[in-house]
């Protein structure tokens, strides 16, 4: 190993144990600039465990996600099998009803799942995910969280959402904002920004992961996330579904992706998932997966029979952190 690297890393290490956010930028693309498969990303990644053990007490947690609706969307993002424009969607216009959301909540609560997420394509109404945040809540008065995956959201939304029972929001930066997509980095910002001032907790990711995407973009989208004071940030690769205008591109490696999540852990305070699940991202300081059924943008074909079929097994990647240290 290149002994100036460990020296690097240990200190690094020691820095991040007193205060996260003297982890500079420079910092992150020295680590992203590791070979992700050299002995020298493999301690970096050994670091961020120690890291993940001390800041989340050495807890995993494994929370679930319900893709409510099927329909196409207008964004028609690069790398998304929603967009109106592929035509994967066609002749689908339906969600998943509130009653069977709420059986899938309480199978996963008697697992001992205590997050749900409901996620929506991008224009989904406001105040369809509030009746059903109520409803959930209502029938299902336990203490467990509940999360939203959508859309823009202003001040006055996120009240309503909260007020309804939800209690965390994902929106993030994407890698290719405004290249990939349609919308402009202002306004997943200004939503952020949102988020994080009203009373639900901000999620966000290094998301989606392509082999395009540099050292640079990636530690620059890491800086501006880790300003937002997220609860989480999770590292998630890219899938590219058939169809769609990024099919013919590889797929970044899961050690890559697992390299992300180590530099996440050593420069932020929250925590770190790797989605989808990815034993080295575990092993190198990720204490967090989701697991997800219903509509996905991943998917090349949507089957709305599918849904309550989930796309991992549950005792498999619960034993995944359990082989890696964690407790659950």
């Amino acid at each position: 190993m290149d002994a100036s690297v460990r020296s690097f890393i240990d200190d690094a290490f020691e820095r991040s144990k007193v205060d996260y956010k003297s982890i500079t930028k420079d910092d992150v693309l020295r680590m992203l600039s590791l070979d992700p498969h050299s002995e020298e990303c493999e301690y970096l990644g050994s670091k961020a465990r120690e890291l993940a053990r001390i800041r989340s007490n050495n807890k995993a947690n494994l929370t679930t996600a319900f893709g409510i609706d099927y329909r196409p969307c207008k964004a028609s993002c690069t790398y998304c099998s929603f967009g109106e424009r592929w035509g994967l969607m066609d002749g689908l216009d339906m969600e998943i009803p509130v009653e069977d959301i709420i059986d899938m909540i309480r199978e996963q609560y008697s697992k001992g799942y205590r997050k749900f997420t409901l996620r929506t394509t991008e224009y989904y109404p406001v105040e369809k995910l509030c009746a059903m945040g109520k409803e959930i809540r209502e029938k299902i008065p336990c203490k467990y969280g509940l999360g939203v995956n959508t859309g823009e959201l202003s001040a006055e939304d996120l009240k309503a959402l909260h007020e309804s029972g939800f209690n965390s929001a994902y929106h993030t930066l994407h890698l290719g904002e405004g290249i990939d997509t349609i919308f402009k980095p202002m306004f997943r910002l200004r939503t952020m920004s949102n988020i994080r001032d009203s009373d639900l907790n901000l999620t966000c990711g290094i998301d989606p992961i392509g082999i395009e995407h540099t050292d640079e973009e990636i530690a620059s989208t890491l800086m501006i996330l880790r300003d937002y004071e997220p609860m989480s940030i999770c590292s998630m690769k890219r899938i590219n579904p058939k169809g769609t205008p990024v099919e013919s591109i590889p797929e970044v490696d899961a050690t890559r992706v697992a390299q992300i999540a180590a530099v996440i852990r050593f420069a932020s305070g929250g925590n770190v998932a790797s989605v989808p699940p990815n034993k080295k991202a575990i092993e190198w300081g990720a204490n967090s997966t989701t697991i997800g059924t219903g509509s996905n943008p991943r998917d090349s074909v949507h089957d709305p029979s599918t849904i309550g079929d989930w796309r991992f097994d549950f005792e498999d990647v619960k034993q995944m952190f359990l082989d890696c240290g964690y407790d659950i």
